[in-house]
Order: structure tokens, then sequence, then C-alpha cells
């Protein structure tokens, strides 16, 4: 479980990918929905997940809306 706290809430997307996501978990798979958004403003989706999966070797599924 992971406290949501201020300092975990402005995490820029990219520091959310990189320092949580990928060193905590390593996945091998990211499963999101059509309209998920993550880090500080929600500044991160689709487009960033795709363009980092060959970097950090993650396969990337989208739910699409019905």
């Amino acid at each position: 479980m992971v406290p949501f706290t201020l300092e975990f809430s402005e995490l820029s997307a990219t520091a959310y990918l990189e320092d949580f996501l990928i060193e905590t978990f390593r996945p091998h798979t990211i499963i999101i929905g059509y309209d998920h958004r993550f880090g500080h403003n929600r500044e991160g989706g689709l487009e960033l997940l795709e363009a980092e999966q060959e970097k950090y070797g993650f396969r990337l599924l989208e739910i699409p809306s019905r």
C-alpha cells in the first residue's frame, strides 16, 4: 500500500512512471483504461506510456471505451 501524500501527488507523470511504477513493480504489462491519466495535473497517459514502453520493456494494453 502506498500512502497518498502531498509529495506523491506532486510527482510528474515521468517521475511516477520511472520512480514508482518501473522501479517498484518492474511491470511486464501495464493495462490502462482509455481515459486513464496519471502524474501531477493528470499530465501522463497513453501517449507517454507508448513512448516509454520500449525503453522500459513493458507491454501496454489499453481497455477501449464501450
